[in-house]
């Protein structure tokens, strides 16, 4: 079925055909023209896009991403039927050649190569694996593409519900799919994150107006995009890029380095800002607005809204911390900190990909002892320490007044000494304060001596 290149002239939409009236060729048929909104369409796959002049029917980008990529099933019953595969090889161009194309394979929830023989074909065709995902992330994410997982080619996956291991970073929300993942979902970036993105044109030769939202000034504005490459702040329209934005306030621009931001991305508003017509008005936009207590360890809790819980000692405030909290003062902020004993007693938790994994420290409360571990850079749990020193002297390891470590038996435990039982030579018996992973306990233990360190 020859269909790419003989309606090439015709390609009005970014990618795929525009809506025909009669659908079984779409040669010389007049368009359908529809009136700014999806619904002059009528027709699911279709949704009203303006292309400079002209507001037409275009395939949405799950039609285009879809087995049949954009072809009415009409022209492809005249042909024989849909693909066999979810991909269409089109037909020899007479070079004898295959060329490398990438397609999205909805029940993999990714783009895959195949071999395409250089004409015809669907739209479910893209030059480059990079173009294919950003193209098709859409069907996902309302804005931006999914989360990759550590091998950074398939989507990582979550649950909705929000139960299990499978959670996703703080900077991203789980997304329902239609059944494409194991779990049920994949990971999408919060509008926080994609609202700040600048505009980006992309580098391609298919032009078209969208919208953009402009962290500086707060207010989505159009902009001409090449039609592949960019970035996620790129919406069909301003009232989409509204819609998602609309809770993004705009950037501050300070004189060096960036604005400050709440534990949900939102830039923290002050001074001048912070002025209200009436006491009504503040209490109503404030009464959820609080700087988080900085504990010694770990972060504060917070309740299912992600408000951090005030806890006894503030005024007017009776709320208790629930176990394996206490409620901890900073100096400015009441707050529920994870108790030392409940930080000392986790095991070390890798937390949700959003970069680069690093080397972090962890208690092991069953060896006693601090050993590294891979963090993946978000979230995790308050068993987590930049240096074995900080985790040493937060959790009290086994360690020696004057460095180095206890003397072990050769079963690892340390020797404790008594009057019948003497340190080495190169060791002098000394108090010793431990952590047993429920209380401290002072006992004597063999140290070494200051000429043998």
């Amino acid at each position: 079925m020859q269909y790419i290149s003989d309606h090439h002239q015709l390609l009005t939409c970014n990618r795929g055909l525009p809506l025909y009236r009669d659908r079984t060729t779409g040669v010389k048929q007049e368009p359908v023209y529809c009136q700014g909104n999806d619904n002059g369409c009528n027709n699911p796959n279709y949704v009203c896009t303006t292309m400079g002049t002209l507001q037409q029917c275009c395939p949405t980008y799950l039609h285009i991403c879809s087995r049949n990529g954009a072809i009415p099933t009409e022209v492809y019953n005249t042909a024989g039927g849909l693909p066999s595969e979810y991909f269409d090889v089109g037909i020899p161009d007479g070079s004898g050649n295959t060329y490398p194309r990438f397609y999205y394979d909805s029940r993999e929830g990714r783009c895959i190569q195949f071999s395409y023989l250089g004409q015809g074909g669907n739209f479910n065709n893209f030059l480059s694996q990079d173009h294919c995902e950003k193209f098709c992330s859409r069907i996902l994410c309302s804005a931006g593409e999914p989360l990759k997982d550590s091998s950074g080619e398939r989507n990582m996956e979550c649950s909705p519900t929000g139960n299990g291991a499978n959670s996703c970073p703080s900077t991203h929300s789980c997304e329902s799919t239609s059944g494409s993942t194991t779990f049920g979902g994949v990971c999408c970036p919060r509008p926080q994150y994609v609202c700040k993105l600048p505009r980006e044109q992309g580098n391609c030769g298919t032009y078209s107006n969208r919208w953009w939202f402009n962290a500086k000034t707060g207010n989505c504005e159009e902009f001409i995009y090449s039609g592949c490459q960019g970035n996620a702040n790129n919406f069909d329209s301003y009232g989409s890029c509204q819609n998602y934005c609309r809770d993004a306030r705009s950037e501050p621009q300070c004189i060096q380095g960036t604005a400050l931001t709440d534990s949900n991305g939102n830039f923290i508003i002050c001074g001048n800002a912070n002025n209200f017509d009436s006491y009504g008005s503040c209490q109503n936009y404030c009464r959820d607005a609080r700087s988080e207590p900085q504990c010694i360890q770990g972060t504060a809790l917070t309740d299912s809204n992600g408000n951090f819980i005030i806890c006894g000692g503030a005024t007017s405030v009776t709320t208790t911390c629930p176990a394996n909290y206490y409620c901890y003062y900073d100096g400015t902020t009441y707050g529920c900190c994870p108790t030392q004993a409940y930080t000392c007693s986790l095991s070390a938790k890798p937390g949700a990909i959003c970069g680069p994994a690093v080397t972090r420290w962890y208690y092991d409360s069953t060896t006693r002892t601090c050993q590294t571990y891979s963090f993946n850079g978000c979230d995790g749990n308050s068993n987590n320490f930049a240096t074995q020193q900080d985790c040493k002297d937060y959790c009290r390891v086994e360690s020696c007044p004057d460095g180095g470590e206890v003397w072990k038996e050769p079963n690892g435990a340390a020797r404790a000494c008594t009057s019948n039982r003497q340190c080495p030579s190169t060791h002098y018996c000394t108090p010793v304060t431990t952590w047993t992973g429920t209380v401290y306990q002072t006992k004597s233990l063999c140290c070494p001596s200051k000429n043998y360190v």
